[in-house]
């Protein structure tokens, strides 16, 4: 008969008696009357031993299929060392290719040293594993790769890991083994189980999916690096979401609950007492990179933990096992205040999986996802105190290795027991080992700086939809080597339209995340409680090809701009490359802000309800965008639709912007997802952003006639290039109905025809009666560049001390690109054209004239015109040789374009002598018979 009890036991009742945890050391009687015992072989006594394999064969053309019906059998020094491939498991006893049966089990046995794992179970299915000890197994106490196999009253004790054991280094193991390994079982029933020690894992799993009924059922584990290890490093989610449920974990060394998978996360009726941290939960995919976005959650539930009972000391987590070492122990959890325990972490939502065990198993190494939320729902917290030399236990933490976003945490329905105030939460300031070239480069990561908590009923921070923020104005003008100040905030915050600044007070005296007067700030939470704001997650992103190589960042949030205002900077994600330091910066252009809904500020709302909205005022230098919402374009307000053409935009006003007043006809309440007003003068485009919609901001490039007039994509194809008095000709690289696309090309010749039809004459190439005395031009923005290969892992790459950094150089170059882009390019009406220094009198044959002629052509005024016809398509003025000998040729470039107000001919000469000879400048690339198109020059040779 098996036997299994407790030795030193101890029971603490919990929360007024409704929670009881009783922690022992487990006894298991081994010994059986039918022993199985493998043959010692010299040399390889604790390497290979005994196996016994249940499974089929065919052989003369018969089929065999074995059976084992197997109770109170003892498994002694069982199994082979290192001989685990799945086509071939030297265990102590595995069932391999018999499918689903129901003439085997496996019951009261004892498996006593075993050499590899004890039990494994490979395309075989519906077999019962009841009442069972396994003790001093190498690797995994029981692999499971079949379905529905029952497992019922198992004791597993002592689970080795085979990178250290009996005395082994093998550097290259980086596996993680469970007692329990059961990544590829299907539909595994746990019951009643008890996994007592465990060099790695307690239990290794992908976990129960949610929509299912849960098969898992009491079990218990302790002594271990993790209790429950969901942990998938590779492949695709066979279901939306996963669950671990009906766990009881105590005293693990790093984390009781560990899951990572790329699927939304649920924690439910789990007990967690006495561990380093009680769960970690990170969810990856979709990729930022991508533009892609799901609404993954993760959730901790209807669950119980507690910081540390009476008897736990501080010697057992300071004590180090030897697969610790060997990992390191630095790849492990140590982000708890003062080295304290700590109840539950924020979880994380990422790109990818990390790159544990090499790294850090909290840290993320790689941009986090748009898209992301935490829901703590009914859990007990109990006795989570500062305890002396021990730390201080916290029930809610942030993840020291987010550095680059937390996404927003919901909680509700929360206890705490014998758990003071300043025990519920810890916010981390931001890492400043962060703040170098190869990371966040010269200012704070956001993710510590842009925490948002939002209580649902109270039961956190006293009141129903009170918010908990970070300390976002933290070293703000203090310590410089955290970059964050007002010397940081964008120019054009700091400066009136003519360029005068803006006294601080005037316009954002206060620093951070914005609050109000019901805002308390928390000293030992490391953030701000806020009983009358809501603060939903906003995110920015830029969807250009160039986002991880083009730095936009700082960015500036200016928040009710005025005397109470509050000012904000974001930096975005660190540089997730393998460009190591000075020289290659990559930073995603996704940053995740900290709004109050109701409020303006100076686009992705997470978790936000219709009813919340911001209005957000975005500088650009350029007002080259247009709004979509849900792909729809949305006109802005101040679009005049009873002028002829349907595209006038009307004056600037208050009255055209969205505001918050509650008398105002453009209010809040009545204004849609992307309502947006063009203010040019302040180049500021003002828009609503709401809950459940993303706003799309889309550059596109314009021609200027006059002023105030847009025309938008989807009308491009149904008006003539000419036919209207529009002051904006646009269009971007979509699909406009009909499915026309216009290119950078044909926009150029867009351009190109409205200067020519003005320059030439040809007014009458419009439909509408035009008196013009110039055309300006405002020239397209360029497309981004498609960034260049990224440098691997492996490969590295070049660092030069002390060079400039790529970010730096790259700033320089947009800001000269920027600044050449703002310059408005006149187009005179040209009325005449002239010689300029003309040409010698006297020219010797096969010699450059000692002068060059140059042709400028003038306007009414007199004035030179510095441009004829579109920068893409210049004029084009010939040289021609009149008179004198026939036979005699103009040598040199005799068509030049028109450039900066002249036609320059430098490099003309004669081939043969002569009289009367003469030489006339006419453009050739237009039909234009005007005077100022032609002109000549007479010569002597």
């Amino acid at each position: 008969m098996s036997q299994t009890g407790f030795i030193s036991a101890e029971t603490h009742n919990l929360h007024s008696g409704q929670v009881e945890a009783t922690l022992a050391g487990e006894v298991g009687l081994l010994a059986r009357n039918i022993v199985i015992e493998g043959n010692k072989y010299p040399g390889f006594e604790n390497k290979l031993r005994g196996r016994v394999i249940v499974s089929r064969l065919t052989q003369d053309g018969l089929d065999y299929e074995g059976s084992a019906k197997l109770d109170a059998v003892e498994f002694r020094n069982m199994g082979q060392l290192g001989f685990d491939d799945t086509d071939d498991p030297r265990f102590s006893l595995a069932f391999h290719s018999l499918g689903e049966t129901t003439t085997n089990y496996v019951k009261r046995c004892s498996f006593n040293v075993n050499f590899s794992p004890a039990l494994g179970f490979f395309s075989t299915n519906c077999v019962p594993v009841e009442a069972n000890i396994f003790y001093h197994s190498v690797g995994s106490g029981v692999i499971d790769e079949g379905s529905d196999n029952v497992y019922k009253d198992n004791l597993l004790v002592s689970i080795l890991f085979p990178g250290t054991y009996n005395g082994a280094q093998e550097t290259q193991n980086m596996d993680w083994y469970g007692a329990f390994n059961l990544n590829k079982a299907t539909n595994p029933v746990l019951e009643n189980n008890v996994v007592a020690g465990s060099e790695q894992a307690g239990i290794r799993t992908y976990g129960e999916n949610c929509q299912d009924a849960s098969l898992w059922i009491n079990n218990e584990i302790h002594s271990a690096i993790f209790g429950v290890l969901l942990w998938k490093m590779s492949g695709d989610a066979d279901s939306p979401c996963k669950r671990v449920s009906n766990m009881y974990a105590w005293r693990i060394k790093d984390t009781a609950f560990f899951m990572m998978y790329p699927a939304s996360l649920l924690l439910s009726n789990v007990l967690s007492v006495d561990n380093k941290l009680g769960t970690n939960q990170l969810v990856y995919r979709p990729a930022a990179l991508s533009h892609e976005f799901e609404d993954k959650t993760a959730t901790v539930r209807d669950s119980v933990f507690v910081g540390a009972t009476p008897s736990h000391t501080c010697s057992f987590h300071q004590s180090s096992s030897s697969s610790i070492l060997f990992f390191s122990k630095s790849k492990f959890w140590e982000g708890g205040k003062e080295d304290g325990n700590t109840g539950i972490l924020f979880a994380s939502f990422m790109l990818s999986v990390n790159m544990a065990p090499k790294h850090k198993f909290n840290e993320l190494s790689s941009y986090p996802a748009l898209h992301g939320s935490s829901y703590i729902e009914d859990v007990t917290f109990t006795n989570f105190e500062s305890r002396d030399n021990c730390g201080i236990d916290v029930a809610l933490m942030t993840n020291q290795g987010s550095d680059d976003a937390i996404h927003p945490i919901f909680t509700s329905g929360l206890t705490f027991v014998d758990t003071p105030e300043d025990n519920y939460v810890f916010i981390h300031y931001t890492n400043l080992v962060r703040v170098n070239p190869s990371d966040c480069v010269d200012m704070d990561c956001d993710g510590h700086k842009k925490v948002v908590v939002t209580d649902n009923d109270g039961s956190l921070l006293g009141s129903e939809q009170a918010t908990l923020t970070s300390e976002a104005e933290k070293e703000w003008d203090g310590d410089r080597s955290h970059g964050v100040g007002d010397y940081r905030i964008p120019i054009p915050l700091r400066q009136n339209s003519d360029g005068s600044a803006i006294p601080e007070a005037d316009k954002f005296p206060n620093k951070g995340i914005v609050r109000d007067n019901s805002c308390t700030k928390m000293a030992t939470w490391q953030g701000w409680k806020c009983t009358n704001l809501i603060h939903p997650m906003m995110i920015i992103e830029s969807l250009d090809s160039d986002t991880e190589v083009r730095r936009l960042s700082p960015i500036g949030l200016i928040a009710n701009p005025g005397p109470n205002g509050y000012v904000d900077l974001v930096n975005g994600p660190q540089d997730q490359s393998w460009c190591f330091g000075y020289t290659c910066q990559e930073r995603i252009s996704t940053f995740y802000t900290v709004v109050a809904s109701n409020t303006v500020i100076r686009l992705h709302l997470l978790h936000a309800d219709p009813s919340e909205a911001v209005v957000l005022r975005i500088y650009f230098p350029k007002l080259q965008r247009y709004i979509y919402v849900d792909d729809i374009y949305v006109a802005p307000k101040n679009l005049d639709t009873s002028k002829l053409t349907a595209y006038q935009l009307l004056g600037e006003g208050t009255m055209y912007e969205p505001t918050l007043s509650d008398v105002n006809s453009h209010c809040i309440p009545n204004q849609p997802t992307g309502s947006n007003y063009l203010q040019r003068s302040e180049k500021l485009l003002h828009v609503v952003l709401r809950g459940g919609q993303i706003v799309d901001i889309k550059t596109t490039p314009m021609i200027i006639l006059t002023t105030g007039l847009v025309v938008d994509p989807n009308n491009f194809y149904e008006m003539e290039i000419a036919s209207s008095p529009t002051s904006s000709l646009s269009s971007n690289t979509s699909t406009a109905p009909g499915g026309n696309v216009l290119s950078n090309e044909q926009l150029d010749q867009s351009m190109s025809n409205i200067v020519e039809y003005y320059q030439t004459g040809n007014s009458d190439k419009f439909n509408v009666s035009l008196d013009l005395d110039e055309v300006n031009v405002v020239e397209a923005i360029e497309p981004p560049k498609e960034p260049g290969p990224k440098v691997t892992m492996e490969e590295g790459s070049v660092v030069i001390e002390g060079a400039e950094l790529f970010s730096q150089i790259q700033q320089k170059e947009e800001e000269a690109t920027l600044n050449k882009s703002l310059e408005v390019v006149v187009y005179d009406t040209p009325t005449s054209s002239i010689v300029v220094d003309g040409v010698p009198s006297v020219v010797v044959t096969y010699t450059l004239f000692d002068t060059s002629p140059a042709i400028t052509v003038l306007n009414d005024n007199g004035d030179a015109v510095e441009s004829l016809g579109h920068s893409s398509d210049p004029w084009q003025f010939t040289a021609t040789l009149i008179g004198g000998d026939l036979a005699a040729t103009l040598m040199g470039t005799r068509t030049v374009a028109y450039q900066d107000g002249y036609a320059n001919f430098t490099d003309l000469s004669l081939d043969l002598p002569g009289s009367d000879y003469s030489i006339s400048f006419n453009v050739t690339s237009r039909l234009c018979l005007t005077s100022h198109c032609y002109t000549s020059s007479k010569l002597l040779s």
